[in-house]
């Protein structure tokens, strides 16, 4: 009986630590995804090119999408997406200022219009 005991307790902790594990390493995921954005977001006021502008813009938008790194819908997800939102719209705001044009929310609107290959050194 005692054996059962130690063996029950021994499962329970394993599964408890394991647990506790996989969460620490999806929440410090969701820490550097979110810290990438907002670097990017900041960094995106000190520049005047657009298709500088449009290569952050794309990092942001194609950076570990919701289910690569994050479990879709859970609330870390949620975290890391209200993240990447915030920065797409940041983005976007200053190309609108630095272009004088609109060409909508649409990430993919202005990725087109400004390639940010546009611009890349090989």
């Amino acid at each position: 009986m005692l054996w059962s005991l130690v063996i029950l307790s021994s499962g329970i902790t394993a599964f408890f630590a394991v647990k506790y594990t996989t969460l620490k390493l999806r929440v410090a995921f969701a820490d550097d995804q979110v810290r990438l954005f907002e670097w990017t977001r900041a960094s995106a006021n000190a520049t005047k090119d657009p298709q500088r502008l449009s290569g952050q813009l794309e990092q942001v938008v194609n950076y570990y999408p919701s289910g690569s790194k994050q479990l879709v819908g859970t609330q870390l997800d949620r975290v890391v997406e209200a993240a990447r939102s915030n920065a797409v719209a940041a983005i976007i705001g200053r190309l609108r200022a630095v272009t004088g044009r609109d060409l909508g929310d649409s990430p993919e609107k202005w990725l087109k219009d400004y390639p940010p290959s546009a611009n890349r050194r090989k």
